[in-house]
């Protein structure tokens, strides 16, 4: 019988990971509002149709430009992006809100004394306030963030690079996420992969991934009861 991956496997328990690496939007945090109307600014200053909401909300996961070339095409990107990112920078906190369970699973863990990172494509300049604003910044050891190094998920070089700034190993670190682009990201790094469907793509999708996974949460408080037998107050 040939053994599965650990990002392929269902997480039996918990014991032997001491560092969990989060991704951001639509892991934890929900920030879809601010941006989906920064896309839709830049869409309207080139005279482009409006995206609707749910258009923009599946394509997260890979960087603002990854997400603009495909909802406009390559060669608006560099057209668009500059639009984007002056409406975003004014504008990046409205509607920012944690997903429901961040607070009490990040409370949890880290009473555990789980180590915990951001690891996120959004860019660690904009990760970092972000954090900030929501009060959660002080639940991670990093925040680890595109434009912090050359690379970015589901690059190998992007996993290495937060389990050596955790000083962690890949039989001792899990990744939670919720898109396709983590369960690369854990691939590439041989660690596990819990994904939740809180965010661009639902269970069905994330169970139909490549890799194969057997397990998807529905929100951080199913994944927090399953692995670690918290119990909601």
């Amino acid at each position: 019988m040939t053994t599965l991956p650990p990002y392929a496997q269902k997480p039996a328990n918990a014991t032997t990971i001491s560092t969990l690496l989060f991704d951001m939007d639509g892991t934890i945090v929900d920030n879809f509002e601010a941006l989906h109307k920064a896309f839709s600014y830049a869409h309207e200053q080139l005279g482009l149709p409006i995206p609707t909401f749910d258009k923009v909300r599946r394509t997260i996961g890979g960087s603002a430009p990854i997400s603009m070339a495909k909802l406009v095409g390559e060669d608006y990107v560099s057209r668009a992006m500059p639009f984007f990112n002056e409406y975003f920078a004014k504008n990046m906190f409205n509607g920012l809100n944690n997903l429901p369970g961040t607070l009490w699973l990040l409370t949890a863990l880290k009473a555990r004394g789980i180590k915990m990172a951001i690891f996120t494509n959004k860019t660690g300049a904009i990760a970092r306030p972000m954090c900030d604003y929501l009060n959660i910044s002080q639940f991670f050891d990093a925040i680890i963030g595109a434009g912090d190094t050359p690379w970015r998920k589901p690059q190998p070089e992007f996993t290495r690079y937060a389990l050596e700034q955790m000083q962690s190993t890949p039989e001792t670190t899990a990744l939670i996420g919720d898109s396709p682009y983590d369960l690369k990201a854990a691939q590439a790094g041989n660690i596990a992969a819990w994904l939740v469907s809180t965010g661009t793509h639902s269970t069905e999708e994330l169970l139909a991934s490549t890799p194969p996974l057997t397990t998807v949460f529905s929100d951080l408080y199913q994944l927090g009861e399953t692995i670690y037998n918290f119990r909601r107050e």
